[in-house]
């Protein structure tokens, strides 16, 4: 009955897409896995968090939307250029914010740099989508808040930029500044 469910939800589409998921490199998966996600996410294979990213944008429905917080390595990473062309094909980012390191209480170092986003499954890649930098400020969560409560008075730079700018640099990075 568990498999069945599983299945009713990984083939249903859906409106609204949100996930923090799980963060593995290719190094640390077991060899079913590895040969699992490079079979069926051949572009997104380098660590399954990627893998989730192209899969539940292929889960959300036309005009839907996919709101994730996951590592940033896809958006500059050389190894996730495949991937990030084919998600900046098929999706538009609404909003980002660039939350570096530090942005976990719980996690200390420079060893886990995130990144939260909302993509629609629609609109076109000249629109305007808004990007947050809070790589460098302490007190991410409450300067994230005043910012999307007031974007003219919130502390962190904010940028508004078309998607379709990324495509100008020849490995298409996520580079809104």
């Amino acid at each position: 009955i568990k498999g069945v469910q599983l299945l009713d939800l990984l083939t249903g589409r859906y409106d609204v897409v949100t996930t923090n998921p799980p963060y593995m490199g290719g190094w640390s998966m077991g060899d079913g896995l590895l040969t699992s996600v490079k079979e069926l996410f051949p572009k997104a294979s380098n660590d399954l968090y990627a893998c989730f990213i192209q899969r539940c944008t292929e889960l959300t429905r036309i005009s839907g939307i996919t709101s994730m917080i996951t590592q940033q390595t896809f958006m500059f990473t050389s190894r996730y250029f495949d991937m990030r062309v084919q998600l900046l094909s098929s999706v538009r980012i609404r909003t980002l914010a660039h939350l570096g390191a530090h942005a976990f209480e719980d996690i200390s170092g420079e060893k886990v740099n995130t990144v939260m986003f909302a993509v629609q499954k629609s609109g076109t890649p000249e629109a305007l989508g808004t990007y947050i930098d809070l790589t460098d400020l302490p007190g991410k969560a409450s300067i994230l808040r005043e910012t999307a409560a007031d974007p003219e008075v919130g502390r962190a730079p904010r940028f508004l930029v078309a998607q379709s700018q990324f495509r100008s640099v020849s490995s298409w990075p996520i580079a809104y500044w």
